[in-house]
């Protein structure tokens, strides 16, 4: 944590002004833009005279260590709290304390860039064994032969 005369917004090692996101990604502190306003729910009088509801707007291109690629996936896990702006907007509010909607903020952030920053795998593609091939074509003439079986046929 923070010692005595240090900033209560900073959290962790963003001390430099930037802040890791883990995979290598990180984004500076100045592009994070912070808002407050009242929480609702439990908390009492508390709750109706402090500012715990964080939101955290960044700017997806100012998060560094991530690819076309990785932003569009960012893009695409992040949904609806993608602004047409080209900011993500997380919002937190479950704790009764600024500073852990703030870290819970980050966390949210941090967990979002790592998944986007692993590349999915490509498809191998495969071919069904002889054995396979054969149970299916022997499981289908048995299927064509019971509807067949079905049929009126004169002889009969």
């Amino acid at each position: 944590m923070n010692g005595p005369g240090e900033d209560p917004r900073k959290d962790g090692p963003d001390q430099a002004g930037s802040i890791e996101l883990g995979r290598g990604c990180s984004v500076q502190e100045r592009a994070i833009k912070w808002s407050f306003s009242r929480s609702g729910g439990p908390g009492g009088q508390h709750v109706n005279t402090t500012e715990t509801r964080v939101q955290m707007r960044v700017p997806v291109s100012s998060i560094k260590g991530l690819d076309e690629q990785g932003r569009k996936r960012l893009a695409s896990i992040a949904g609806s709290k993608l602004l047409e702006s080209g900011d993500l907007l997380i919002t937190r509010d479950r704790s009764r304390s600024q500073r852990d909607n703030r870290r819970e903020c980050i966390e949210q952030l941090a967990s979002m860039v790592a998944e986007a920053a692993v590349r999915p795998r490509s498809r191998q593609k495969t071919r069904p064994s002889k054995g396979a091939m054969d149970r299916r074509r022997k499981s289908r003439d048995q299927h064509s032969k019971r509807k067949s079986d079905r049929r009126w046929s004169p002889e009969d």
